[in-house]
């Protein structure tokens, strides 16, 4: 239902999924940086279809608020 208060809440999560996301990204290009330069007997095409971002407690906290974010907005879509 949207309410003041439900719209208030996703905009705090909607905040906070972006604050993570932006710390997610610094946290995989960071890593990205470091196993390229790691990997450098591979072309920089052979290391773009090989490499795959393993992830942190970033990313975890970037896809905890994701789903807090997904809830908030159900609220607001929802009609009771």
């Amino acid at each position: 239902m949207i309410t003041v208060k439900n719209l208030n809440d996703s905009i705090a999560e909607a905040e906070r999924f972006i604050k993570r996301a932006k710390a997610a990204r610094m946290a995989v290009e960071s890593e990205r940086t470091s196993c390229f330069i790691e990997s450098m007997k591979w072309t920089k095409k052979e290391f773009d279809e090989r490499w795959t971002p393993v992830g942190g407690p970033e990313t975890s906290a970037c896809r905890r608020s994701s789903m807090d974010l997904t809830r908030s907005l159900a609220r607001l879509r929802s009609r009771k």
